[in-house]
């Protein structure tokens, strides 16, 4: 039984990224941030609905974040 590879075609406009990592690279912190909430967001609510659970279908973790040390990347100290 012979293998074949199918040819892949890969269509873009010009002056488009290469690839999704180059594109998440352009992105500012917030785009991503918001990007990165916006799956978690998705993910909880499918796992929910997948379990039976529709009314668990929000958030399913508490978020936080603390900030250990704040550094200003501007000074020369």
């Amino acid at each position: 039984m012979e293998r074949k590879i199918a040819p892949v075609i890969h269509i873009r406009k010009l002056g488009e990224p290469d690839s999704d990592f180059e594109y998440w690279q352009g992105q500012s912190y917030e785009a991503r941030i918001s990007a990165l909430e916006e799956m978690r967001q998705g993910y909880y609510a499918w796992l929910a609905l997948r379990q039976g659970k529709p009314e668990d279908a929000g958030p399913g973790i508490r978020k936080f974040c603390r900030v250990i040390k704040l550094i200003d990347l501007n000074s020369d100290n």
